[in-house]
């Protein structure tokens, strides 16, 4: 039985050998499939059973892993059979990083987890050999079985739920013919007398916290239930606790958090068939089924049953009684392809899906390609650019992203529904029933979820600029959801940032790609430009001088020092050493390096020596920060803290990690020195927070908490304000969540930045956070003005409720 299944792509085969290697150096026996073979009925069987054998699934994400059939059926097997997974990037992440991150999920396995992969080998044996009474469980394997088939998040194969019975049955006859379910009555009832009295005393003890939780938990299941019942529920029970109650503030901060209509309104007359244009300017322009509230032509039907159309309306389809009819720059054109339509925001590409046929139609010159969806399309979106195609199967719940031209499945996304790309063609909205779901298609993550809306959602437009999405819901209903708040100040998805400044007073930051670019961008007018191309190639990560006039710039092996006004250039080898973090020590020339599960080192950006090179315990350097006063934090692989100073002479622990700790991906300290904080990916869909606060003698102490993340999401960077009163966390999918470091509460969270999040900054007044992420958006996001605020969070509650009362969507 091998620990780990290793699912990954060929083209990335010489990265994930790296990572398996480094595995088995330490005692994690991986099943790793080197050979070349198609998807076929004797591979599938292997590699089920493999994964099904296997302790942990670890998928090696890359756009080639998404793109992969095989990859995608293995991915497919784990969720099946209720694996945990491990996703990693083999593209970002160095593979001593990887391997470490993978290392520690397997050495956290719990009984549970082990007893589930046993349930489900012995099952499939027992299957296979004819289901004999002699393969069956008893004793001790059977109590874990029996205990972890109790935990509903897990999933079961039919031939473990017949085995477990099974051996359940031959149990239960052998207890009673041996009579010890008597004495096991006996023996209860007996350890029941003795500690009932210190059972009623404890539980006397935790009445009160437990009625809270308990309380807390409604509000979360009536917000599944209903978002305006669970924006009521949360108000009441934060009204009845103090200002500052953390039960009354997780749950109505959650509520506020939920995205909900700011626009809905109820049109009469005839049903709306569809938009009259892909985006929304002022109002929506609509078809209605009767096509009369459509742009008024001569030969559009007279009978509308759905519309496609581009961004301006200058490519629009038509669907009637009487068949398809089609417009390009207000000429009629005979329609290519039979089916279901939809168009590009250019026009430049109109997809028809009639069955399993799937057409593909240049209107500007007449070309056309075709390709098939095995088991039939019920409904298709075009990207802005015509480049890729959203086919919504109709035999099964799933969504695929395909190229145009081929039919290459770039991403699979586990839903279905009404489809329409965003206008930049990084986020895919999806109507399912009545709540839009919002899929990162750079990572394949669901972002968020549009709720409140009343009516079946039949159709999408987005505005020109993405900030808001409308909904047709029902047969005479629009509604609106106003989803980005931010501002976009960089966007273009062949950037790779790797690292952000600080912000300056003046609003200016820097920020470092991963070609090696240096770019400039203001906060205040919204204005990037490229500051300076250095020769560094493949850079992983980089730091930027208070002054920023300074670059340090991490490759493989080497460390480029590029001084910003005078255009010199240092290149520094450095052996052994693939950098994760670089961090300068407060003014001085001096930054210190982190090499990723290996040593820390300190480099003077004047001279280009290095000055100091130390090793670090405890599987070696993850990330690095330094504090006011030269104070050095190193995080190490195994989750603990150690302080030093710039001459890196004694590494002291400030934090010793519990058993479960995964790798600390970033640390943020304060400006004042007095608080710091660490975002690191968990086990299973948690991520660790860990927040340090100064003590009057100097030390730290620590408060660790567990961040609900959706699947997929992983903690990638952080950031403080000034005084460490509010904290920003940077996820793996874009979404930005703050938080309030010393209470533990969440605050807002936003959801709109595409990709992963690769550094952050508060601005100078900590009213707004900077973000960029590795698929070249760089964003500025509004603060949180009412996180740990009850009142002005109640407020806000009572406004959005106001509101959908007033719009029809909820009753008073």
């Amino acid at each position: 039985m091998k620990q780990a299944f290793v699912s990954y792509a060929r083209a990335d085969e010489e990265r994930v050998q790296q990572i398996v290697a480094r595995l088995e150096d330490a005692g994690i026996s991986c099943w790793f499939d080197q050979r070349d073979i198609p998807v076929s009925v004797p591979w599938l069987e292997e590699v089920r059973d493999a994964i099904l054998r296997s302790a942990v699934f670890v998928g090696c994400e890359s756009l080639s892993w998404y793109a992969s059939q095989a990859c995608l059926i293995e991915k497919a097997a784990a969720d099946e059979f209720g694996k945990r997974i491990v996703h990693v990037d083999v593209v970002d992440q160095a593979p001593a990083d990887s391997a470490t991150k993978i290392h520690h999920v397997v050495l956290a396995q719990s009984d549970n987890d082990r007893a589930h992969t046993d349930l489900l080998v012995r099952s499939s044996v027992w299957d296979r050999r004819g289901r004999r009474p002699h393969d069956l469980a008893g004793g001790v394997a059977l109590r874990a079985h029996r205990r972890v088939a109790k935990d509903q998040d897990r999933a079961f194969t039919g031939a473990a739920r017949a085995f477990l019975d099974a051996s359940v049955r031959r149990h239960r006859r052998r207890a009673w013919l041996s009579r010890l379910g008597g004495l096991v009555l006996a023996v209860t009832a007996l350890v029941t007398f003795v500690f009932v009295d210190a059972r009623r005393q404890a539980a006397e003890n935790l009445a009160q916290v437990a009625a809270r939780y308990t309380d807390t938990a409604m509000v979360h299941a009536q917000l599944e239930r209903d978002p305006y019942d669970g924006l009521r529920a949360a108000t009441a029970f934060a009204a009845g606790l103090k200002p500052s109650a953390y039960f009354g503030l997780l749950g109505l901060q959650d509520a506020v958090n939920t995205p909900l209509p700011d626009r809905s309104t109820e049109l009469p007359g005839a049903t709306i068939a569809g938009f009259a244009t892909g985006t929304v300017s002022a109002e929506p322009m609509l078809y209605a089924a009767d096509g009369k509230a459509g742009p008024s032509e001569a030969d559009w039907p007279t009978a509308v049953s759905a519309v496609a159309a581009s961004a301006d309306g200058q490519v629009t389809v038509v669907t009637g009684p009487g068949g398809t009819t089609a417009r390009v720059r207000s000429r009629p054109v005979s329609v290519p392809c039979p089916g279901v339509a939809a168009v590009s925001g250019s026009g430049a590409a109109v997809g028809f899906a009639d069955g399993e046929d799937v057409c593909v139609w240049q209107p500007f010159d007449g070309t056309k390609q075709r390709w098939q969806v095995t088991g039939g399309v019920s409904a298709l979106a075009v990207s802005p650019d015509g480049g890729r195609i959203a086919v919504v199967h109709s035999g099964y719940s799933r969504v695929e992203v395909r190229g145009s031209a081929t039919g290459t499945v770039y991403r699979a996304l586990p839903t279905t529904g009404v489809v329409r790309f965003s206008p930049d063609g990084r986020t895919l909205a999806v109507g399912q029933g009545t709540e839009v779901q919002l899929w990162d298609l750079a990572t394949g993550v669901r972002k968020a979820d549009l709720r409140g809306g009343t009516g079946v959602v039949r159709g999408l437009a987005w505005t020109a600029d993405g900030k808001q999405l409308w909904a047709i819901a029902g047969d005479h209903r629009l509604t609106r959801w106003s989803w980005r708040r931010g501002e976009r100040l960089y966007d273009d998805p062949r950037t790779w940032f790797v690292a952000l400044s600080d912000v300056g007073h003046d609003g200016g930051f820097l920020a470092v790609t991963q070609a090696g670019t240096v770019l400039t961008a203001d906060t205040h007018t919204h204005q990037t430009s490229t500051l300076r191309k250095t020769s560094a190639i493949r850079v992983i990560t980089a730091a930027v001088d208070p002054a920023h006039t300074m670059v340090v710039l991490g490759s493989a092996d080497v460390l480029t020092l590029a001084d910003l006004p005078d255009g010199q250039e240092t290149a520094v080898p450095v052996d052994d050493c693939t950098p994760s973090s670089i961090t300068f020590v407060g003014v001085s020339p001096t930054a210190v390096v982190a090499c990723s599960g290996g040593d820390v080192l300190a480099i003077d950006t004047k001279s280009a020596k290095i000055t100091a090179r130390v090793p670090v315990p405890d599987d070696g350097a993850s990330t690095v920060a330094a504090a006011r006063g030269g104070e050095v934090y190193v995080a190490t692989g195994v989750g603990t803290v150690q302080r030093t100073d710039v001459s890196l002479r004694d590494l002291t622990p400030v934090y010793k990690a519990e058993v479960d700790h995964a790798y600390w991906q970033d640390i943020a300290i304060s400006a004042d020195g007095r608080t710091m904080a660490l975002v690191g990916d968990g086990t299973g869909d948690v991520g660790h927070f860990l927040v340090g606060s100064r003590n009057a003698d100097g030390g730290w102490a620590w408060n660790r908490l567990l961040l609900p993340v959706r699947p997929g999401q992983q903690s990638r960077a952080v950031t403080l304000n000034h005084d460490g009163s509010l904290g920003a966390i940077g996820l793996s999918d874009g979404t930005v969540e703050y938080w309030l470091p010393q209470a533990g509460n969440p605050g807002t969270v936003y959801t709109e930045t595409p990709g992963t999040v690769r550094g952050m900054a508060f601005t100078e007044d900590g009213r707004q956070v900077v973000a960029v992420t590795r698929d070249g958006a760089a964003d500025v996001l509004p603060g949180c003005g009412s996180c740990g605020n009850s009142q002005a969070l109640i407020t806000d509650a009572n406004r959005v409720l106001a509101d959908a009362v007033r719009m029809g969507l909820t009753k008073p």
